[in-house]
């Protein structure tokens, strides 16, 4: 419902060796594609950037959709993807659509 907080693992590879610290991001688009929830932070909480990550490797992260309390109900798509923080127009190394939630109106 409205209001709550969805938890989010995703799970990050490295298929060759990264120079650069990219920012991890879980977002929750509306219809229109306008983020209505997201959680953006280093992976692990800074505790595992992406240029230490080795070839092959796959590391967990953990995220928090907080879903506004005034969110209609409906379908949202999820997106998760890594992004450049520290460039200008924040270029994506990827992002792909991962799932969808519902959400449902609380029953009087």
């Amino acid at each position: 419902p409205a209001g709550a907080t969805v938890p989010v693992t995703a799970g990050w590879q490295a298929v060759a060796p990264m120079e650069t610290s990219y920012t991890g991001f879980v977002h929750l688009l509306d219809a229109n594609g306008q983020i209505v929830a997201q959680d953006d932070h280093i992976p692990q909480q800074g505790r595992r950037p992406t240029h230490t990550w080795l070839r092959g490797e796959v590391v967990e992260d953990d995220y928090e959709l907080r879903l506004p309390a005034d969110l209609a109900p409906g379908r949202y798509r999820l997106v998760a993807g890594l992004y450049d923080a520290s460039s200008p127009g924040l270029p994506r190394l990827g992002a792909a659509e991962v799932g969808e939630i519902i959400v449902q109106p609380i029953a009087p």
